[in-house]
C-alpha cells in the first residue's frame, strides 16, 4: 500500500479514506495505523472478492465524489505467507 501511495504522489498522510473487501480480517484501522495513516473520514467494505474488486473502486469514488473524503485507497491485505497488499489504488479529489 505504501509504495501506491507513493506512486500516486501522495503521503500517508494524505489518505482518509479506504476500502477492501469483508472477506479481509485485518482491521483497517491497523493497516492504517500500520501504513502511516492518520485519522479516517471513510472506511467501507464490499462482500466476496474476485469480480467484486470493482465495488470497490465504486465505493471510493462515491466518496471522493460526495465530499465524504479526498484520498481513498481501495486494497485488499490477506495475510497469506506474510505478503503485503496483493493490489493497492488511490483516489484523489479533483482540485
Amino acid at each position: 500500500m505504501s509504495a501506491a501511495i507513493a506512486d500516486a504522489g501522495l503521503s500517508p498522510s494524505d489518505v482518509d479514506g479506504m476500502v477492501t473487501f469483508s472477506s479481509d480480517n485485518n482491521p483497517d484501522v491497523d493497516i492504517a495505523r500500520h501504513v502511516g495513516i492518520g485519522e479516517l473520514r471513510h472506511f467501507s467494505r464490499v462482500h466476496y472478492g474476485g469480480g467484486a474488486a470493482c465495488g470497490t473502486v465504486v465505493l471510493a469514488a462515491m466518496a471522493v465524489a460526495t465530499g465524504v473524503a479526498d484520498v481513498v485507497v481501495c486494497y485488499r491485505a490477506f495475510n497469506e505467507a506474510q505478503r503485503p497488499a496483493l493490489w493497492c489504488r488511490c483516489a484523489r479529489h479533483p482540485q
